[in-house]
């Protein structure tokens, strides 16, 4: 995409601009959050009605949306958390490979549990008797699998299993892997894209899906590549694009395994490094499990949510020692 401001080598500022982009990502866990709050207001109105105005053919839909929700988590999840973990770089074969996020898996199990969704639903609502109201409801869980899900299930799940996006850093120029598009994606991406650090390849910008590329000497078809499957920020892609075509001299840090001879301090820096690292993937694990029980919550029987609240306002006297 040629624009007035893509003919310069300078950072682009607007909304299209990479540090757009990982602002936007940055923000994407603001949809779950919104997700799970109304499926919870939904789960307390639905008790709250149910309890005082008996409505039966009302049951299938306040069930309905906490499992849509449930099904769709896996996808939304993922979405959310994945600003938040950077993909390690490795040296392989000298060279620097760092690999994508796990975002087709996460959407192929949506998928899966989607139109599992959208088969229980028309025989839940078959058994009780409201058949039409399950088939409104199936129809839009099948439909909303079908376009954002997958439209082959067994086909998708191969490529999201033994398939995952790299971009590998070498002395001669960066090489950039993508799995093939999955059933319900476009198929104008390219999977394998390379480029010598000659030819002055950066970012130019990310709409939708599409990453935009620009350089002195780059190909057409080369110049879209998608933007779903990367492991780093895209300003972090960019950053590192922009100086090996600027700085020739640093490419060689490319091939060389690391330091053997560090200093102590240097030791006692990564091991710190390491354990920040691991403090983060302990929170990020922490906030997901809570996310998952505020959702799942609302779905269980009356019986079992009663037993909880219980447990949780009167520890004591659910457990015999009220005496206390």
């Amino acid at each position: 995409m040629m624009t007035a401001d893509s003919t310069s080598n300078t950072p682009r500022e607007d909304q299209y601009s990479s540090l757009s982009a990982d602002q936007r990502a940055g923000r994407e866990w603001i949809w779950l959050a919104l997700a799970i709050s109304v499926n919870a207001i939904l789960g307390i109105g639905a008790y709250l009605v149910h309890f005082r105005y008996p409505l039966p053919r009302l049951e299938l839909l306040f069930a309905w949306y906490p499992l849509f929700l449930a099904a769709s988590l896996p996808q939304l999840a993922e979405a959310s958390v994945r600003p938040f973990i950077h993909r390690r770089p490795r040296y392989v074969k000298d060279s620097i490979v760092i690999k994508g996020n796990h975002e087709n898996i996460a959407r192929i199990i949506t998928g899966f549990a989607q139109w599992l969704l959208a088969a229980g639903t028309f025989i839940v609502g078959l058994i009780t008797g409201y058949p039409l109201h399950a088939a409104i409801c199936a129809f839009f869980v099948g439909l909303w699998a079908y376009v954002e899900g997958t439209h082959q299930p067994l086909g998708d799940l191969s490529i999201a299993l033994r398939d995952r996006q790299t971009i590998t850093l070498t002395p001669k120029g960066i090489y950039l892997h993508f799995p093939p598009p999955l059933s319900c994606d476009s198929p104008g991406w390219q999977t394998e894209v390379s480029f010598a650090w000659g030819d002055g390849v950066y970012i130019d910008c990310i709409i939708g899906s599409d990453l935009y590329l620009l350089g002195e000497k780059i190909a057409p078809d080369s110049s879209i590549i998608c933007s779903r499957h990367l492991g780093i920020p895209f300003t972090g892609l960019n950053a590192l694009m922009r100086h090996f075509n600027e700085h020739p001299e640093d490419r060689i840090l490319l091939a060389r395994q690391r330091d053997s001879r560090r200093g102590p301090r240097s030791a006692h820096k990564l091991a710190q490094e390491s354990r920040m690292s691991t403090k983060k993937r302990i929170l990020v694990t922490l906030i997901v499990a809570v996310l998952a029980v505020i959702a799942i919550f609302p779905m269980l029987p009356l019986e079992y949510r009663e037993q909880i609240i219980a447990i949780l306002t009167h520890p004591l006297y659910y457990l015999g020692l009220g005496g206390w």
